[in-house]
């Protein structure tokens, strides 16, 4: 009887047990359905807005990552082969810049060559490349092969073309010191050639200047003053410059004149040094 009664008392249990969770499962769903119609909710509404709402703003996350993620793989991939593109026109631009250096290492000596009045086969040509110009002290520096150096010498000339621009007045190894026409420490015997006028040229600094001349000989604007080859310094007839002013004064045995380089030293950066034989 007991057994029967305990059974019977189990069985009442399960089934007060589950017609409760039964009725809170209703009572949840009946509220849910309640809340749905008093705002006018449909379920179809309900997904509906449930997909604008969260789903669809997600997917467009989701492609907009994907597109900014596409994007900047690619512009990687174009960084890549930018930095490549401009690597390629750094190297052709050094190519571009050995082939205008050689083109006018070539053009200088060839111009150089073409001289008449030089006695080249008497003379060696060094080239140098210069690496500092000081225009206040007209002074320059000038770098040549380190196989070369020891030939060059103090007082040998420096030219462009066919005209002087400065004298060596040091070396060191590969080092050339060198100090310009203008210089207040050069001076040469020279000869206008125009007119065959004699005197000596100096230093002046930014100039030269013809002096010694005898009134009695001719100067013009114009004229073209050379080394006068005959004198000691120099054994050829470098071009020191022509002729922009002349000044004389009556009862004064000597003129002037000021002497002007053909040679524009600001956009010079390759020269000749002489080294006689």
């Amino acid at each position: 009887m007991d057994c029967i009664t305990i059974r019977l008392e189990r069985i009442i249990s399960y089934t007060i047990t589950n017609m409760k969770f039964a009725f809170i499962t209703n009572l949840f769903i009946s509220i849910f359905i309640v809340v749905l119609f008093t705002f006018n909710v449909g379920i179809k509404s309900f997904i509906s807005t449930l997909y604008l709402q969260i789903i669809t703003p997600s997917v467009d996350i989701g492609q907009t990552l994907y597109n900014n993620y596409s994007n900047f793989v690619l512009a990687l991939d174009r960084s890549a082969k930018l930095d490549q593109a401009l690597q390629q026109v750094a190297d052709l631009s050094e190519k571009l810049v050995d082939l205008e250096e050689i083109k006018e290492e070539n053009s200088l000596l060839k111009n150089t060559l073409q001289v008449k009045d030089l006695k080249l086969k008497d003379l060696q040509l060094v080239l140098g490349n210069i690496i500092f110009l000081d225009k206040a002290n007209d002074q320059a520096v000038i770098l040549v092969s380190g196989q070369v150096a020891n030939k060059i010498t103090k007082g040998s000339a420096v030219i462009v073309s066919d005209s002087i621009i400065g004298v060596v007045r040091k070396t060191e190894k590969s080092v050339i010191f060198v100090d310009l026409i203008t210089s207040k420490n050069f001076v040469t015997e020279a000869i206008n050639i125009n007119t065959k006028a004699t005197g000596l040229v100096k230093g002046l600094g930014f100039n030269n200047v013809f002096s010694d001349v005898l009134n009695s000989e001719k100067l013009n604007l114009g004229d073209i003053v050379v080394v006068n080859a005959t004198g000691e310094k120099f054994n050829n007839s470098y071009i020191l410059g022509k002729i922009t002013e002349v000044s004389s004064t009556e009862g004064e045995p000597f003129q002037t004149a000021k002497i002007s380089s053909l040679i524009n030293l600001s956009k010079l950066s390759k020269v000749l040094i002489v080294i006689s034989r």
